[in-house]
């Protein structure tokens, strides 16, 4: 995009889409328990902070995870040589 001014031009800024709804969940351990859980919204508009669901964000770190598992070092897929990742 041309600015009329020197140097390198300015891209344009990335915006998430408007149907985009992204939350983060944290939980908070205190001596090794439990205490709290925060439900966060950063996109999107959620009706309560009930809808966003620690079973859906657990299930999806899972899936991540055992799709990668093979690029990932500390799991018991894990390849040191490319002809492992190309066996999958």
């Amino acid at each position: 995009m041309q600015t009329g001014l020197r140097g390198r031009p300015r891209k344009l800024a990335l915006m998430p889409p408007s149907e985009l709804r992204y939350a983060q969940v944290v939980k908070h351990h205190w001596g090794g328990r439990l205490v709290c859980v925060e439900r966060r919204q950063v996109f999107g508009h959620f009706e309560n902070k009930a809808e966003i669901s620690m079973t859906f964000v657990e299930r999806n770190n899972l899936t991540m995870r055992q799709e990668n598992h093979r690029l990932a070092g500390k799991t018991l897929g894990f390849c040191k040589k490319k002809s492992g990742l190309e066996d999958k």
